[in-house]
């Protein structure tokens, strides 16, 4: 359920569903041309967005209309097995490669064409997880704590979000000035 007490479902044929109290159905894909494969989740974020999760990538259904990211428009995974929203405004979706964490923002920039990359994180096993994959039919949940529990295929991992520190830009390096000291030797390579 949502904020407005809306029934939201994810089916296997690439669409949300959500029922009004009234009983009212709205229907929406996450494919481009209709159905597709299948919607993993879906769920509302405080402001009545929904985030589903698929096979054709991350949907936003806003307004009655749905724009989906996939591979052709910078995700890493083309599936994505759930969406669910930190404390911080990050994003996390896991899938077959790993758990992707975007900054909500970003997601929202690019889905509204105002940038052209998407800069997010994907944890996998170069990050001490043992196995990078994540379980598709399972559902990611957040406690009380905002802590989030991620069902991998090997077993459950746990992640406190207010843990996770951001990896800095490197530092952008200019050089102003070049000068070569004309006193010294200079090497004989042969």
């Amino acid at each position: 359920l949502d904020g407005d007490d809306n029934l939201i479902l994810a089916t296997n044929i690439g669409s949300i569903i959500t029922i009004l109290p009234g009983g009212l159905a709205k229907q929406y894909f996450t494919h481009r041309g209709g159905a597709g494969e299948a919607a993993f989740s879906a769920r509302s974020d405080v402001h009545g967005t929904i985030w589903a999760a698929s096979t054709n990538g991350v949907s936003r259904i806003r307004n009655d209309s749905v724009v989906t990211l996939s591979r052709r428009e910078g995700m890493p995974q083309e599936t994505v097995y759930d969406v669910v929203e930190d404390d911080f405004g990050y994003l996390w979706m896991p899938t077959a490669k790993g758990i992707m964490r975007v900054l909500k923002q970003e997601l929202e920039d690019r889905m509204d064409s105002k940038k052209t990359t998407i800069n997010l994180r994907l944890y996998d096993n170069s990050d001490d997880l043992a196995k990078s994959e994540c379980t598709g039919a399972s559902q990611m949940l957040k406690d009380a704590y905002g802590h989030l529990w991620i069902p991998m295929l090997e077993g459950l991992i746990y992640v406190d979000p207010k843990k996770i520190t951001s990896e800095a830009e490197p530092p952008k390096i200019r050089i102003e000035l070049f000068k070569r000291d004309i006193e010294s030797p200079i090497l004989d390579p042969g």
